[in-house]
């Protein structure tokens, strides 16, 4: 790990298990020191907001305050770590609960970043709209071929992340995203619950429901008059389970059926 990158623990993957904060923190490491007001006008948050996220990352120690741009009047925050660095398969249990929080909040964040960038497309120059690459690929590969395609990818990165310009009269580079993402694909591997999730009995189909009342026993039919019209369903509220003051009970006529006949002399 280069001395430049952070090695992210169970604090500071708390700290980032939120997609804004993460876009701040981002924010910085692209285009450097900014304001509350700054980060707020450029990812269109309240100032308020941006103050509260860049606080957090301040007792996270992920950034720090520029003293040689702060005033009596404004704080100027950067980057205290060029990018940082998250192992899910390495530490005890409160460590990958946290990082699947942090994973959960990096993907939303990456969401949102690509809606903006997809805002930007029409209006990209033709030199970047005809390098700019949104890729979709589906392998089909085991979890061990993941993690080598995974390491040859970011080795590629890494080259060019760390090799200087060979010509320095060559053009200037602008902040590029690259994003590789690797997931099965959704609905194709059976899930896990939540370790504090209790998975609820699935009843068989001639069960009730847990919150349903059980089925009541049928009651004795009235025939309705043969020129009686069929009921359509009325636009109401369903009607409650218990009788209620003004309905009838499983023994009372209800409004379209006759009154049961006392029985005559035989």
């Amino acid at each position: 790990m280069d001395e430049q990158d952070i090695r992210l623990d169970t604090a500071t993957l708390r700290v980032l298990a939120h997609p804004l904060r993460l876009t701040v923190l981002n924010l910085l490491r692209e285009r450097g020191p900014a304001t509350a007001t700054r980060v707020a006008a450029a990812l269109g948050i309240n100032p308020g907001a941006a103050s509260y996220h860049l606080r957090r990352l301040a007792a996270g120690g992920l950034i720090v305050e520029d003293e040689d741009l702060g005033s009596g009047r404004d704080r100027w925050w950067k980057a205290a770590h060029r990018q940082s660095i998250h192992d899910p398969s390495a530490g005890p249990a409160d460590h990958r609960a946290a990082g699947r929080a942090y994973t959960h909040a990096l993907v939303l964040a990456r969401i949102e970043q690509l809606r903006r960038a997809a805002q930007e497309v029409p209006l990209l120059p033709r030199d970047w709209a005809d390098v700019s690459t949104y890729g979709d690929f589906t392998l089909t590969l085991t979890p061990s071929e993941v993690a080598r395609l995974r390491a040859e990818l970011f080795d590629v990165i890494r080259r060019y992340r760390d090799e200087p310009a060979a010509d320095a009269d060559a053009e200037a580079g602008v902040p590029v995203s690259v994003q590789v993402q690797a997931f099965p694909v959704p609905g194709t591997i059976p899930l896990e619950p939540p370790p504090d999730v209790t998975v609820p009995h699935d009843p068989r189909p001639h069960d009730p429901r847990p919150h349903d009342p059980a089925p009541r026993e049928p009651g004795p039919l009235h025939p309705a008059p043969d020129d009686a019209e069929p009921l359509e369903p009325a636009p109401r509220e369903p009607r409650p389970l218990e009788p209620g003051p003004h309905e009838p009970g499983p023994h009372e006529p209800g409004p379209h059926e006759p009154a049961p006949r006392e029985p005559g002399p035989a």
